[in-house]
């Protein structure tokens, strides 16, 4: 595996609503702390009630759809790098989201390390 794989990119699902909607549920991610702490120099942010419509991402961007309002219930833990890879490759029940490089309106239900 390549190191700092997983670092910095953002794990989200896809929802369709009721109406067909689709709506992206930012889920969390991991990155390097700036705190010097040597055996847990890495952070694992996970939001809580983040969702946005697919629609309003693809016309403002999805990095900045996801800061808007992250902070609100967030929870974050320090770890280690491994704890942290541990954490993307079994965030769906013990299973690896699927990887998107790019987002569309035909992207399917399911839950995705964004890496673009």
């Amino acid at each position: 595996m390549q190191k700092y794989k997983y670092e910095d990119k953002t794990i989200f699902e896809i929802e369709t609503n009721e109406k067909g909607e689709k709506i992206i549920h930012f889920l969390g991610y991991g990155y390097l702390s700036p705190v010097d702490e040597s055996n847990t120099p890495y952070r694992f942010l996970e939001y809580n009630s983040h969702f946005k419509l697919l629609s309003d991402v693809l016309k403002i961007g999805f990095h900045e759809c996801e800061m808007q309002e992250t902070y609100k219930g967030t929870y974050i833990g320090d770890c280690s790098y491994d704890d942290m890879v541990y954490e993307y490759e079994h965030y769906v029940n013990g299973n690896m989201p699927k990887v998107c490089n790019f987002l569309s309106e035909t992207i399917e239900d399911g839950v995705y390390i964004y890496t673009a």
